[in-house]
């Protein structure tokens, strides 16, 4: 009852202001886009590397990737990716690693560092291990490809204990059906 009250009592005081309520009219969805696409490009800074947390896994209900971006500024952005064809946590690795480049040069990025836990894939990459299997090779010329869209990018092994949060998303990714 006493809400009520100081309700009627700041209708009677507002009432001689003729305040009007009016909806607010609804946002379309190209403008809301435009102004996303706008924030996000403000963060990219020549200077300022990205971090791209990646991660694979391969079940036997199926291979998923974990992607976490975390902007210079700190927004971290997340996807958790199913693959319904891969077989081998390695092909999952690779397919995370270059999951991981599309959404960073998607956002803005034009220098990334791709931290995983995969020592076989890392390893590759920065020419320590050599891909003899003809599916690796394939993948790390594809990785090359698309690094060629940054200004630079750097892989970076790191323990799986620092990598829970992308191993979570390839863990989603793989448990359900999306």
């Amino acid at each position: 009852m006493e809400v009520s009250g100081r309700m009627v009592k700041w209708a009677v005081e507002l009432s001689e202001y003729d305040i009007q309520y009016a909806s607010r009219p609804a946002i379309k969805a190209q403008i809301l886009a435009d102004f996303i696409a706008k924030g996000v490009t403000l963060e990219t800074t020549p200077e300022r590397v990205w971090e791209v947390y990646v991660d694979g896994a391969a079940s036997k209900h199926g291979a998923g990737a974990g992607v976490v971006v975390r902007t210079p500024t700190g927004v971290t952005h997340e996807i958790a990716i199913r693959f319904r064809t891969l077989k081998t946590n390695n092909a999952a690795e690779y397919e995370a690693i270059l999951a991981g480049m599309t959404a960073g040069n998607d956002l803005g990025a034009r220098m990334i560092r791709v931290l995983s836990d995969s020592s076989l894939a890392v390893n590759q990459l920065n020419g320590t291990f050599d891909a003899k299997e003809d599916t690796l090779a394939h993948y790390m010329e594809r990785v090359k490809q698309r690094a060629n869209t940054f200004k630079e990018v750097t892989y970076v092994q790191i323990p799986r204990e620092e990598n829970i949060h992308a191993d979570a998303l390839s863990k989603l990714a793989t448990a359900t059906d999306f």
